[in-house]
């Protein structure tokens, strides 16, 4: 074989190698850009999903608090009615809800949704009851013997309705906490950063219940 051939056979070689080579690096360029963006699809998911269940937890927080209100109210009482609205109950925003509630997962918007329709009994019950209240109230003798007999008649009504209507509010604020808690937001391991100086004495009492959290041993890892 003469220097030439050789050569073209070394060049062909090589060109051979180099073909595999890129073919290769092509390849890994490939999987390394499909792992990136599958990195940053997740990260947006995650994203999405923490805005999502800080918008809902906002809800939850509200209409906690409202069954809360209502739980220790007379709500048999027309002065006590006369300042509530049966819509209070209500999220301010369905869609918006509902929306954030389907980007938490599949289990929390289950949950989340019978908490909404547990929210709607409560808003029905409410409007009921409140304006059953402030009609008694018009309809009750001024006579305090009569009026001591309407209210003999008619108060254990308003007051099976009232513990029906406080069952109804704070189920609902139990099943939208339920729904938080099955979302994976609310299960990943966060290391929020403090402020030095906390105003409130609100704010103080959660850092410390959280740091608290933080410094328990692992129930698994002991066994």
């Amino acid at each position: 074989m003469s220097p030439t051939e050789q050569f073209s056979h070394l060049a062909a070689d090589w060109a051979t190698v180099a073909v595999a080579l890129l073919a290769v690096v092509t390849i890994l360029k490939t999987l390394w850009d499909d792992r990136q963006r599958r990195k940053e699809r997740e990260e947006d998911k995650r994203e999405r999903e923490d805005v999502a269940y800080a918008a809902v937890h906002a809800e939850y927080f509200r209409i906690w608090t409202l069954s809360e209100q209502w739980r220790r109210a007379e709500l048999a009482n027309p002065a006590v009615v006369a300042t509530m609205s049966p819509d209070d109950i209500l999220p301010r925003d369905w869609a918006s809800l509902t929306h954030d509630l389907a980007q938490l997962g599949y289990l929390p918007a289950n949950i989340g949704g019978f908490a909404l329709a547990l929210a709607h009994d409560a808003s029905r019950h409410a409007r009921a009851l409140f304006e059953e209240v402030m009609a008694y109230q018009q309809m009750r003798p001024n006579d305090p013997k009569a009026a001591d007999k309407f209210d003999q008649e008619h108060t254990p009504r308003l007051i099976e309705a009232e513990n029906v209507l406080k069952k109804l509010a704070t189920e609902a604020a139990r099943t939208l906490e339920d729904a938080l808690a099955h979302a994976a937001t609310a299960k990943r391991v966060r290391h929020p950063v403090w402020n030095d100086v906390l105003q409130s004495d609100y704010t103080r009492q959660m850092k410390a219940e959280l740091e608290a959290k933080r410094n328990l041993p692992d129930a698994n890892a002991s066994r």
